[in-house]
Parts: C-alpha cells; sequence; structure tokens
C-alpha cells in the first residue's frame, strides 16, 4: 500500500471516529438503540458503536461479520427503517438516494461519497446531495461533512 493509500485510510478512519463521537451525543443510546449502518463494509463504524451500548446491524451486500452486530448481507431497501432507530451510512455510494429517502420516515446520518454515479451533476456533491434532499421533501440540518435528516417517529 503505497503512501497515499495510507494516508487516505488513516483520514477516513479519523472520519469515522468523529462521526460515532458525533451519533453518541446527539442519539442517545437510550432513546435510538438500534442502528442500521447501511453500505458498513468492514464493520469499522459498526465496531465503534457497538462498543458504545447500539444494537447495529451492518446492511452490505459484501460486508464482514463484527462481533456483536448482524450482518444482513443485501442491499439496503427504504422499507428497512422500520426495524431501525437510526439509520446511518458513511460514503454508501449506491445507497445513498435510498438513504435520503428513508430520511422521511426515521432520523439518518449521512455522510455523503464523491461518486458521479450517485450525485451526476457538476456541482460541489454536497450541493448535489442537498439538491436530491429538496426534491424528496426531507427535512435536513447540514453539519460539516454529515447530512442529519429527521424523519417522522413511528
Amino acid at each position: 500500500m503505497g503512501f497515499d493509500m495510507v494516508k487516505r485510510a488513516k483520514k477516513w478512519e479519523k472520519l469515522r471516529r468523529e462521526l460515532a463521537k458525533e451519533i453518541k451525543r446527539r442519539y442517545p443510546v437510550r432513546k435510538f438503540p438500534r442502528i442500521a449502518d447501511v453500505a458498513g463494509g468492514a464493520g469499522s463504524l459498526a465496531k465503534m458503536l457497538v462498543k458504545a451500548g447500539y444494537k447495529v446491524a451492518i446492511i452490505e451486500p459484501k460486508g464482514q461479520k463484527v462481533k456483536g452486530a448482524r450482518l444482513w448481507k443485501r442491499k439496503f431497501f427504504v422499507q428497512d427503517h422500520v426495524s431501525f432507530d437510526l439509520i446511518v451510512g458513511f460514503a454508501p455510494c449506491g445507497a445513498s438516494q435510498k438513504l435520503v429517502r428513508a430520511g422521511k420516515y426515521k432520523p439518518t446520518v449521512l455522510v455523503p461519497c464523491g461518486c458521479r454515479s450517485v450525485w451526476p451533476g457538476k456541482r460541489d456533491v454536497r450541493i448535489e446531495a442537498r439538491a436530491f434532499m429538496d426534491k424528496q421533501r426531507v427535512q435536513y440540518e447540514f453539519d460539516g461533512a454529515w447530512f442529519y435528516m429527521e424523519g417522522r417517529r413511528t
């Protein structure tokens, strides 16, 4: 692995740690015990959330089992929101727009990735994501790199 790849990996890991802290601050375990980690990959974020006391399910077609978390080895569907109190997507690529739609129903945290296949416009990824959320009529709060979407309580 080249120096740039190591540097990039450390940056992403730091962002995951920051996101885990922010989730703990904004969404306490007692109110939001069940979390869906959409496109959770190897489960780095899920490990941190399990350690904090959350019940986490990783929804990822190619996911890896993480101690203390359930693995749903398939794609995320908007209807999956009924099984969780909070939905989290850290650079979920193809699932980004589904996460935005799920944000209509449940609180959702999205850290958008820069994939042009997901956000095909010529503008900044954050602007594209905001435009999509506006179109979907999702109420959201933008905070630096993350979006917090508040859906109705079910």
